[in-house]
């Protein structure tokens, strides 16, 4: 089932109208209107020249971020990445950079070319550090790539990952995965993309939350095996409802599916978010028991975006909305990223690349829906004005989960994103707005 349209073809036509004689007004240059303003308190978290970002992924736990970058080394002789944690305390600021794992050459090293480890981070009570991530795996060779989660302490070498999934009879790659943790449910959940050449599946596995290098002992769950390409997880554990939630990529759009902490589905199962594969990169969020969810459409270059307040397992129970009024025509959108602050408003980051400009020009932006005129029609916020290609999350076609957060300690937006700044260099950075601010600014005049 396809997305509802926000408004009708005509309104639609009649604001893109208005949106490209802005930008022909400006001559296509960012102009210092409140639409166009980079967002103060913007930090380089990641900025190592000879070791490039690969991608970066920030969360928060009571006012502290934490932040998980891979920094992959190009040299001929090395191609190979390694995780890093950073984290940053108000009024003390970020911490020096640490290795996940004591062996650089060991299980937590990705030394396979061409492979990434896209790690994805959650945090407990404890400070403890969950992530899920591609990793080499131990005596299988460099060519067989399984997932490492586990908590890592303040002290994150001395806590190298455990294996999540060490069978050997899957020979491919393991490609993006999520993490979610809940303590109240007890639970860490993850899922993630094995990857064959033309044959992606997702796969989850939960264990235990609260104890340091607890091994996984739930079996593995298959979701998708079917032969098609089924990949790009997103998870959230709720609350409100006891539910494991993941929504992941399929050939008929998103794919969103529920079940209980013991695995048992809830059915029908039959909610699918788009009309074909050409949705992709879905993220999900749980806001006090709603789920929100968006995508985005790599071909008409719209983002689509989902809601569902209750038996969210039923296709019915879901609003659907298609964003396809924050750009001009000829403009590109990837990775789009949803975030919901206490008061309620709905906010979505995405990566934009504006016509006919070049990929230096390519920006990350964030849109809100507001009270009144559905989504800003001005395109958003721009994140930051430096010259330099921005990349929601780091890789251009994959991104660490997740790389847009609020804080419920001192209302504010957090985006993460990857920087080019000039030849093979390309940085950390980590952009900050007070949450109202940034909702009247965007939503001003509708």
């Amino acid at each position: 089932m396809y997305f509802a349209r926000l408004s009708s073809r005509s309104a639609c036509s009649k604001r893109r109208v208005r949106r490209v004689a802005t930008l022909l007004s400006v001559g296509l240059l960012l102009s210092a209107s409140a639409a166009w303003a980079a967002w103060p308190n913007t930090l380089t978290v990641f900025d190592d020249p000879l070791l490039p970002v690969e991608s970066i992924g920030v969360v928060q736990r009571g006012g502290e971020h934490w932040f998980v970058a891979e920094i992959w080394n190009d040299d001929p002789a090395v191609q190979s990445g390694q995780v890093y944690l950073k984290r940053h305390i108000p009024g003390v600021g970020l911490s020096a950079r640490s290795n996940v794992g004591n062996d650089p050459g060991g299980v937590d090293r990705l030394a396979t070319p061409g492979r990434h480890a896209l790690p994805s981070i959650a945090i407990d009570s404890n400070t403890a550090v969950n992530l899920s991530m591609q990793a080499d795996a131990v005596g299988y060779g460099p060519t067989i790539e399984n997932m490492a989660v586990n908590p890592v302490t303040l002290a994150p070498a001395l806590n190298p990952p455990n294996l999540i999934d060490d069978e050997s009879t899957r020979t491919a790659d393991r490609g993006r995965s999520g993490i979610a943790i809940n303590e109240t449910l007890g639970d860490v959940w993850s899922c993630w993309t094995y990857h064959k050449p033309g044959d992606d599946d997702v796969y989850c596995r939960g264990r235990q939350a609260g104890l340091v290098n607890l091994t996984w002992t739930e079996p593995i769950l298959p979701l998708a095996t079917t032969a098609v390409i089924e990949d790009h997880p997103s998870v959230v554990l709720q609350t409100t409802t006891a539910r494991r939630v993941v929504a992941y990529h399929t050939a008929s759009g998103i794919k969103v599916r529920l079940f209980d902490n013991s695995n048992t589905e809830d059915q029908p199962n039959d909610v699918s978010l788009g009309g074909t594969g050409d949705v992709d990169f879905p993220h999900l969020v749980d806001a006090n028991g709603v789920l929100h969810v968006v995508a985005a459409h790599k071909v008409d270059n719209t983002i689509q975006y989902a809601t569902c307040s209750a038996d969210c397992h039923m296709d019915a129970n879901w609003s659907r909305e298609t964003l396809d009024d924050i750009t001009a025509p000829g403009d590109e959108v990837a990775h789009p990223q949803v975030a919901v602050d206490t008061a309620g408003h709905v906010f979505v980051a995405f990566q934009h690349l504006p016509a006919g400009q070049g990929t230096t020009a390519e920006r990350v932006k964030v849109t809100a829906k507001c009270a009144t005129g559905g989504w800003d029609n001005d395109g958003g916020e721009l994140i930051d004005d430096t010259q330099g290609r921005e990349q929601l999350g780091g890789h251009t076609v994959f991104k660490a989960l997740p790389a847009f957060v609020p804080d419920d300690t001192n209302n504010r937006l957090s985006v993460a994103y990857v920087q080019a700044v000039g030849g093979a260099d390309r940085l950390g950075r980590w952009a900050r707005k007070d949450t109202t601010l940034a909702f009247n600014d965007i939503c001003a005049g509708q």
